[in-house]
């Protein structure tokens, strides 16, 4: 009944150790709401149609890993905010939540091994500090032959990877986006020394597949494209290496 708002797990108290492991839940408002967590484990779950899969608000040292995530309409799917030192590793991201993964406040975390799809921009959003993202594969897709309007308004220019805080990383990715042709596969918005390194950015064709905004400062791109794919606007703190 989307009537109702529904929740599946709800633990709203601090607590330690928390494990959901092996849980399956499908057609939820939202599946999993755990508040101020330490050392939390999710752990092969396989959420289904849910608007919010999983939020996670306050706690540390906690760890997501070998679940799947499938969003629904409206809402996030995975969001993880007001925490440190957080582990999300080995999952898998579906659609059709207009974000899919959201890191909000959230610092020192470490995003490597996932399988993200979206058909959405502002697919990865990240606001915090000193968080890595390694190894993941990004997917943007088209549905039925075209790019389907953004349920919030974003537009291309909006970024299907948003970054904004200091000291974050993104490594060693793939991403493959079938946005219209010039719309932004990374943007970075705000915040100092951004790191990206060794990013492989394909499908269809970008002059904006990297996109520095001038209120970052010190962000250091390495091998992530060519030079016809990079726009500094202006940035004069922003250093490029680009593919021999």
């Amino acid at each position: 009944d989307w009537g109702l708002y529904q929740t599946g797990v709800k633990v709203v108290r601090a607590n330690d150790g928390l494990h959901v492991d092996q849980v399956s839940f499908t057609s939820l408002s939202r599946a999993i709401f755990i508040r101020a967590s330490d050392a939390l484990q999710v752990t092969g779950c396989d959420v289904t149609q849910s608007q919010s899969s999983l939020f996670l608000a306050g706690g540390l040292m906690g760890l997501v890993t070998r679940n799947r995530f499938s969003g629904y309409s409206g809402g996030i799917t995975v969001e993880l905010a007001d925490l440190d030192r957080i582990q999300f590793s080995s999952n898998i991201v579906a659609p059709d939540g207009h974000t899919a993964l959201q890191l909000r406040n959230a610092h020192n975390c470490n995003i490597s091994g996932n399988t993200i799809t979206t058909w959405y921009t502002g697919a990865v959003e990240i606001d915090g500090n000193m968080n890595c993202l390694s190894g993941n594969h990004l997917t943007a897709i088209q549905v039925n032959g075209g790019w389907l309007p953004d349920p919030r308004g974003r537009d291309g220019q909006w970024g299907l990877v948003r970054i904004t805080g200091n000291d974050n990383s993104m490594t060693s990715g793939t991403i493959l986006s079938w946005q219209p042709e010039n719309d932004i596969r990374i943007n970075v918005v705000g915040g100092e020394r951004t790191t990206l390194r060794d990013l492989t950015i394909a499908a269809t064709g970008s002059t904006r597949k990297v996109n520095v905004d001038p209120a970052a400062s010190w962000t250091r791109i390495t091998h992530c494209g060519w030079p016809q794919e990079t726009t500094l606007n202006g940035n004069p703190t922003a250093r490029v290496v680009y593919d021999p």
